[in-house]
């Protein structure tokens, strides 16, 4: 029985937000009480339209027992540029967030990076979505009035005016005075406490560790997960063929790979997750890359190759010459 009314639970979250891609096949979890926290969240939006990393649902079952169900979402879950969250906890560089619910559909939680996130007031007063209590509406079809209460996707703006609809399914849309509704989704939210979280997800063999790596050319400073460290030779960027080199060692290191030196070929051997890859310096690349080489007995390869091996992403800054690189464990 419980497990019917869960799939009807998730199934609900399939058909009314079109940002659930599909539901896990992995195996419900239970939930323990004692593994449930409560967090003040925080509203914020998204700035870009991304993939909310390793979602999940917590639903309820209606039976005697009363218990908690925690239910991976697979394929992730799309967020759009204008989107609110509810910022629970920091996790590393990211937050974990719960996307409020608009109309029945259940909530879903997850994972952002904090650049993708802004507490700005101004973007959240452009957001998407809106809640609203015993405000006028106006039916866009017959313009009749009525008093409405809800959440609701915006479907459109004018002349100080949101479109909205009703909880319920009804596909009705209503006019509001944009002064009435709130934006506001500051609230106590109850979800697994982050530790039961990580331990619950490891049974699934899909522990959360990440990992991000600021590095800067010239600099021998860089940072991992905020904290500094130090290169012995610093990175630079190959102004010829523009590409930032950094010291290979230093990078895979910190993502958990195990590097060794084959001195007699000059190849640098990394194994990461079971998968095993080598360079050899002043050796080119695939697809024009670009080639390690030794600097100052350091073995240097193209950051963005090596860091698409590795299973990262890199984002550079031009202003500051900086590289943030993200893996996610």
């Amino acid at each position: 029985m419980k497990k019917a009314i869960l799939f009807m639970l998730v199934s609900a979250v399939s058909m009314l937000s079109a940002n659930v891609i599909s539901v896990s096949a992995l195996e419900q979890t239970r939930v323990e009480k004692s593994q449930l926290k409560q967090f003040a969240g925080k509203t914020a939006v998204v700035t870009t339209n991304i993939q909310l990393s390793q979602p999940y649902t917590l639903t309820y079952s209606d039976g005697a027992a009363y218990t908690d169900v925690l239910q991976p979402l697979v394929s992730g879950y799309s967020l759009k540029k204008g989107d609110i969250v509810i910022v629970m906890e920091e996790s590393g560089s990211s937050y974990r967030v719960t996307i409020p619910a608009t109309g029945d559909a259940e909530i879903i939680s997850g994972f952002l990076e904090k650049r993708y996130v802004s507490y700005d007031k101004t973007l959240i007063l452009n957001a998407n979505q809106c809640g609203f209590k015993n405000v006028v509406g106006y039916n866009s079809t017959t313009n009749a009035a009525s008093r409405i209460s809800g959440n609701s996707v915006i479907y459109d703006r004018s002349n100080g005016r949101l479109l909205v609809t009703l909880p319920g399914g009804d596909p009705t849309q209503y006019w509001i005075n944009a002064k009435d509704a709130s934006f506001n989704y500051d609230r106590t939210v109850t979800d697994i406490s982050l530790t039961a979280y990580n331990e619950l997800m490891d049974n699934n063999n899909t522990p959360l560790t990440t990992v991000e790596l600021k590095v800067t050319m010239n600099k021998l400073q860089y940072t991992v997960n905020g904290s500094p460290a130090m290169f012995d030779v610093a990175p630079y960027l190959d102004t010829k063929a523009n590409r930032s080199m950094i010291p290979m060692r230093f990078i895979a290191e910190a993502f958990g790979a195990k590097v060794v030196w084959d001195d007699a070929t000059k190849t640098q051997i990394i194994t990461l997750n079971g998968k095993t890859f080598k360079l050899t310096q002043n050796a080119a690349l695939p697809d024009g890359m670009g080639t390690p080489v030794l600097v100052k007995d350091r073995f240097f390869v193209p950051l963005r190759y090596v860091s698409q091996e590795l299973g990262a992403r890199v984002d550079w800054d031009n202003a500051t010459q900086t590289n943030t690189i993200i893996y996610e464990k």
